[in-house]
């Protein structure tokens, strides 16, 4: 709709101006449309020949416009005598009444004194509002509001100015500076993700289904490395190992970031335990260590697994987790990562 606006009734030069040039025209009154932020009623009265109305859209009753602000805080190092001064200094500006008088647009979107939307005031001076669909920066989103903007800028311009891709290219390619990826197994979402998912399935089964083997007796030479108790420790630990992918589906979480870590470190001991004890009981030179192993095979076992649960219930304590990573240089390539921060 921009585009063709551009292209029929104005031109590159028109829309590339920046608000001085609108505002110029606005009092010169040399423009039939002229789109600009919003203006006080009381500088509306000097140009009397011009109305606020809200942007057109390409839908009839369907128009955005962004809304701005300002941020209001106080700083944590404050002094303690200049709290109560402080505190008071944020309960003026924000007042309903100081508001609705002195800055109704920035307040409107506050649900708290969404009964604005219906009094005296709002009706005679900003009615205009009611039919605006209000569009706020994504700012929780991403750490930089500038290299936000700018990208968005550059995409919105390629398509806008320098006729680089369709508008549904540049739509995503706006859309992926906010928007987190995932692996879904929906067939819909992701075709890729939906194999993958397949494949580790079968791949699990096919592991569950051999240890059957374990109980063939022509198949039994095979298999005398380890015990068959063992052998279905050492599979039971690699299918837990295996299973840790299946966190990797859907939206990241922070206890999928905890049972990936828990699944991945239980599954590795358990795969790998029995051949650790084998190797113990079969040391070339007799020693105490080897003996007690092999005559405490399970307490062996548990040991490994104590093990484990110290340090998975450490990590859990003293970790912290990153579960949002954004990354706008790469087209696609933002993703939640479970980067893990120990905190000494």
């Amino acid at each position: 709709m921009i585009k063709q606006l551009k292209n029929e009734i104005a031109s590159d030069y028109i829309f590339s101006k920046s608000l001085e040039y609108g505002v110029n025209k606005l009092f010169e009154g040399n423009a039939i449309f002229i789109k600009c932020w919003k203006i006080n009623e009381s500088v509306m009265d000097l140009i009397p020949s011009y109305r606020i109305s809200p942007l057109p859209g390409i839908k009839e009753e369907i128009s955005g416009s962004v809304v701005v602000g300002y941020n209001l805080g106080i700083d944590k190092n404050i002094k303690k005598e200049k709290i109560e001064a402080a505190i008071t200094a944020v309960k003026y500006i924000s007042f309903t009444e100081i508001n609705s008088q002195c800055n109704f647009f920035n307040k409107i979107m506050n649900e708290e004194i969404s009964s604005l939307n219906n009094d005296s005031f709002s009706i005679k001076e900003c009615s205009f509002l009611k039919n605006l669909h209000l569009i706020i920066m994504p700012t929780s989103k991403f750490e930089s509001s500038s290299e936000y903007t700018k990208k968005f800028i550059n995409y919105a311009y390629d398509f806008i100015y320098r006729n680089e891709g369709t508008a549904n290219e540049a739509l995503r390619k706006i859309n992926n500076l906010t928007k987190i990826y995932s692996i879904s197994i929906n067939i819909n979402e992701s075709v890729i993700g939906f194999i993958f998912f397949i494949i580790t399935s079968l791949v699990l089964l096919s592991i569950l289904l051999s240890l059957v083997v374990l109980y063939i007796k022509k198949f039994n030479p095979y298999y005398m490395f380890l015990s068959k108790d063992f052998w279905i420790i050492s599979m039971m630990g690699l299918i837990i190992f295996l299973c840790s992918i299946f966190t990797n589906f859907g939206q990241k979480s922070t206890f999928k970031c905890y049972l990936f870590l828990v699944l991945l470190m239980l599954g590795f001991t358990l795969n790998l335990a029995p051949f650790f004890y084998k190797l113990i009981i079969n040391f070339p030179e007799n020693n105490k260590i080897s003996r007690w192993v092999y005559g405490h095979r399970y307490q062996f076992l548990l040991i490994l697994i104590s093990i484990d649960i110290i340090l998975i219930f450490y990590i859990l304590l003293k970790s912290t987790i990153l579960k949002m990573f954004l990354n706008m240089k790469e087209k696609n390539s933002k993703n939640v990562s479970c980067i893990m921060l120990l905190d000494y």
